[in-house]
């Protein structure tokens, strides 16, 4: 699994909590173990979504396996894309390492165990099923982004928080001129939230018509989906 891009250090947990307490942010130091400090996102967020998309596969080692799918459904191309650029490859998963690494390695595996099954199947290969592996894989993992606050630092302003899912994570970085960026590991998530943040950005990297007519089941993502 991939690292978090270039030049990435854990802040000081002292100065984290002094620079919480002169901003107002709420901070529970019981509940901070680690937090990252950025100062090359530009780069990354400067990259195009096909090559993070690409970047990510590579390092994956399911490049060959994507493009295939990609082959067979061109119409995936875009919302992988659009989920790159969501979380760009320095947004951290619970496990330390990109989210969209994750995403996008979780989507791989289950398109890939829904086809090696349909060969098994007397019926032969369902399409919808092998979409809906594709989407379900994608999405494992996106309640995750509730796991880490943003702030960005701007000379002369001080630190700016990104408002949760409110945006982009790239569009909002290239909103303001940060300096460098601080990323908060947030453990404070309910289920509820969890699986509203899912459903949230699905639908915002998938369009309702897509979701209909590959017949994509909410009450069953619910009723299977456990949330730590």
């Amino acid at each position: 699994m991939n690292k978090l891009p270039g030049t990435t250090k854990t802040y000081d947990l002292k100065s984290i909590m002094d620079t919480a307490t002169t901003n107002t942010w709420y901070i529970d130091p019981d509940d901070l173990s680690y937090a990252f400090k950025l100062s090359n996102f530009k780069e990354v967020i400067a990259e195009s979504p096909e090559k993070t998309v690409e970047r990510s596969a590579t390092k994956l080692g399911i490049k060959d396996d994507l493009e295939q799918i990609f082959f067979e459904w061109p119409f995936l191309v875009e919302p992988t894309q659009n989920l790159a650029a969501y979380f760009t490859l320095f947004f951290p998963s619970e496990s330390g390492v990109p989210l969209f690494d994750v995403c996008l390695k979780s989507a791989v595996e289950m398109y890939t165990t829904a086809k090696e099954k349909s060969f098994s199947e007397p019926d032969g290969e369902d399409h919808v099923v092998l979409v809906q592996a594709y989407v379900t894989g994608l999405s494992n993992n996106i309640h995750e982004i509730l796991g880490h606050n943003i702030f960005g630092l701007v000379e002369d302003k001080g630190w700016e928080c990104w408002r949760t899912l409110s945006s982009p994570v790239s569009k909002w970085l290239r909103s303001s001129d940060f300096q460098q960026l601080l990323i908060v590991p947030n453990t404070i998530i309910s289920k509820e939230e969890a699986l509203l943040s899912r459903v949230h950005l699905v639908h915002q990297i998938f369009s309702y018509h897509f979701l209909k007519t590959i017949k994509f089941d909410w009450e069953k993502i619910i009723k299977q989906q456990v949330f730590r």
